[in-house]
């Protein structure tokens, strides 16, 4: 059970979103960031044509990326969104 609940801790309610806008590869093409892709236990994460994607089918939820990202690109589905849309307001106020 405890196996069971390492490999999927959050079940089945949840899934790990990704706001492309976020990623340091795509604010800037020079810098080459791929510490969720290294991180991944299941290679869910692939960079294609410089950008980057999620595959929902390979994810097990663990959330390392998640913890892994310097930038917050990858959150988790539960995690209330008005913390990203907050977070994005107050970026434009210090621009």
């Amino acid at each position: 059970m405890l196996q069971k609940w390492l490999a999927n801790p959050f079940g089945n309610s949840t899934s790990i979103q990704l706001v492309e806008s976020y990623c340091l590869n795509f604010i800037n093409e020079e810098i080459n960031c791929s510490h969720c892709r290294n991180v991944c236990p299941t290679n869910a994460i692939i960079f294609k044509n410089d950008k980057i994607e999620l595959d929902h089918t390979k994810c097990n939820k663990c959330s390392v990326c998640v913890h892994h990202c310097p930038t917050d690109a990858l959150f988790l589905e539960t995690e209330t969104l008005y913390h990203y849309e907050n977070r994005s307001h107050l970026e434009n106020m210090f621009v």
